[in-house]
């Protein structure tokens, strides 16, 4: 039996694998979500809005990626509070600063050469900003 992943990209709307990627995880416009075959081969591609208030979107956006079953979520970067919601429910986090649309983000992944999220692009406070021309991250 062929694994499946189902990744998701923070993305820009409309969304979709043309789309451009969000850098900022919990405001993005929209997560695309992909199922990924073990072959690289890409299935169903689904787009959902991003349904977080200004107030606390790391609760109510990690609560949907867990509920839509995804396995492995590519990022620039991640705050804390949306890592540690997302990892014991067993989500892969996986560290992408170069991709530009998802597309580029999950043919890395399939190709194996993303790495897993390190503590270095895990930012401990809300809204860290990152050096250099990166907007804030979360």
């Amino acid at each position: 039996m062929t694994r499946r992943m189902t990744v998701a990209v923070p993305s820009e709307l409309p969304g979709g694998l043309d789309a451009v990627r969000s850098s900022h995880v919990g405001r993005a416009s929209a997560f695309t979500l992909i199922e990924v075959a073990e072959d690289g081969s890409t299935g169903n591609v689904r787009v959902l809005s991003n349904p977080a208030d200004e107030a606390s979107p790391h609760g109510i956006v990690a609560a949907m990626l867990v509920r839509e079953a995804v396995t492995d979520l590519i990022v620039e970067g991640i705050g804390e509070g949306m890592r540690t919601r997302l990892v014991p429910a067993g989500v892969r986090i996986w560290h992408d600063a170069r991709s530009p649309t998802v597309n580029d983000a999950v043919r890395a992944l399939a190709a194996g050469v993303l790495p897993p999220l390190s503590e270095s692009e895990v930012y401990p406070g809300h809204h860290r900003a990152r050096s250099g021309p990166s907007v804030s991250l979360n």
